[in-house]
């Protein structure tokens, strides 16, 4: 039988000892070091880093400003993140736009003697003018801030910005300009087929310097009949009114291209003259034997007298003469006759009126 014996372990000496304890014991102040530096830290106040950036973006464009999309002018803030450090940087964009110069004309009075535009930039400072085709009306107003020109062909004008010569901004705007046509509006009215239930007045534009335009509805003119618009707006019209509804008539056309305007006016007033004639007479009676009109008030007349045929049997421009019935001395035979009359009265002195109508010849 075999007895096996163990050894008792052995006994660390003091110094052994000594060092392992100072080992944790440092390790637990290190911690504890740490631990107290991380709270410091933390409780320590962070100051960010505020940075200002300017820029300009030009009109119509985009700025990219940290994955933002920028269209318009304004001040702008992002935050970086952090790389390192405790504290944030904060940018701040100051971002201006930049606009096209652009030019505004102003059409003066073309009925004036000295018709034209006045050009003013948007902005009003550092500009330059130039033309193509050249306009000698540019002349000593090539740095002025508005301008004032007639041109005397269709015209482009450039307003350059003295300023702005970035690549990326366009430095210079333009415009068209036609030459100003005078407008002189005028127009003639007349009185046609006036009865006591019935008047048409015939309209006729004969105004300078308007202009039709094939789009919008322009037709260079607008008529007005006692202050109402007409929808008509052709060059040549004619109005159904009643007599009766008044003494007179009141007139305006308004003629105008696409930069000038010009009216006039005029008051028609309603016949008053008396003229009648008789349906029917007989030659050979005692009375009511000559076809003549009773009138009253009328000026000016003439007459001419029809067959059927179209000849013209009588025509006479003295209301003391009418018709006897008889054609170069020989009597017409019976039947009815077409007589056309033009004449003008007292009230209307400037325009004509017309009577048409028939006539029957009794023998």
């Amino acid at each position: 039988m075999s007895i096996t014996t163990r050894k008792p372990p052995a006994k660390l000496s003091r110094r052994s000892i000594h060092c392992n304890l100072v080992v944790k014991k440092h390790k637990v102040i290190l911690l504890l070091l740490l631990l107290l530096g991380t709270a410091a830290m933390a409780q320590r106040p962070c100051r960010d880093t505020l940075v200002h950036c300017y820029d300009t973006i030009c009109e119509g464009m985009s700025y990219d400003f940290n994955g933002r999309t920028l269209t318009r002018g304004g001040m702008y803030f992002d935050t970086l993140p952090r790389f390192s450090g405790p504290c944030d940087s904060v940018v701040f964009l100051h971002l201006a736009m930049l606009y096209y110069p652009v030019a505004n004309p102003v059409a003066t009075n073309c009925c004036d003697r000295n018709p034209g535009y006045w050009l003013y930039s948007s902005e009003g400072k550092y500009f330059s003018w130039s033309s193509q085709p050249d306009d000698t009306s540019l002349l000593r107003q090539l740095h002025a801030d508005s301008v004032f020109v007639n041109p005397a062909v269709p015209t482009v004008y450039y307003l350059t910005s003295d300023w702005r010569s970035t690549p990326q901004c366009p430095s210079h705007g333009s415009l068209r300009l036609n030459p100003l046509a005078k407008v002189h509006a005028s127009f003639k009215a007349f009185i046609k087929d006036f009865d006591y239930s019935n008047m048409q007045v015939e309209i006729e534009d004969r105004s300078t310097g308007n202009r039709e335009t094939p789009y919008g509805g322009w037709a260079g003119r607008h008529w007005y009949f006692n202050g109402e618009l007409l929808p008509q707006t052709g060059a040549n019209i004619t109005i159904q009114v009643q007599p009766w509804m008044g003494d007179s008539l009141k007139v305006k056309l308004e003629a105008y291209s696409p930069t000038c305007s010009d009216t006039a006016s005029r008051v028609i007033l309603f016949p008053k003259g008396l003229l009648s004639f008789p349906n029917a007479f007989t030659p050979s009676a005692s009375s009511n034997n000559v076809f003549m009109p009773a009138t009253d008030g009328v000026t000016d007349y003439e007459i001419s007298i029809f067959d059927r045929q179209g000849i013209r049997v009588f025509y006479s421009n003295q209301l003391s003469v009418g018709w006897d019935g008889t054609s170069q001395g020989r009597p017409c035979r019976a039947g009815t006759y077409v007589y056309r009359c033009r004449y003008r009265c007292d009230t209307t002195p400037y325009g004509d009126q017309f009577r048409t109508g028939t006539v029957t010849l009794i023998r």
